[in-house]
């Protein structure tokens, strides 16, 4: 087994430095993550897709990329 960490690290840096545009600011979507074999709903971003359960990106999107928002842009009235 290979030690990803420093990849993981890489990539969080990554995504930090790569806001989204605002189009997609509260884009959600659903992901399976290969490590810990959990799913969990997150903030869509081109660079990865990271799991909110174990860190790691090894992530496939598993929903079509429709008009799915997080429920706070829902009740603000944006992101239809």
């Amino acid at each position: 087994m290979i030690d990803m960490s420093k990849l993981w690290e890489y990539l969080d840096q990554e995504v930090e430095n790569s806001p989204m545009p605002k189009e997609y600011e509260n884009y959600m979507v659903d992901i399976l993550c290969k490590d810990c074999h959990k799913e969990s709903n997150i903030p869509f971003h081109a660079v990865g897709l990271k799991c909110s359960f174990c860190g790691a990106y090894n992530t496939c999107q598993t929903t079509k990329t429709t008009d799915r928002v997080s429920s706070a842009a829902n009740a603000d009235g944006e992101g239809n």
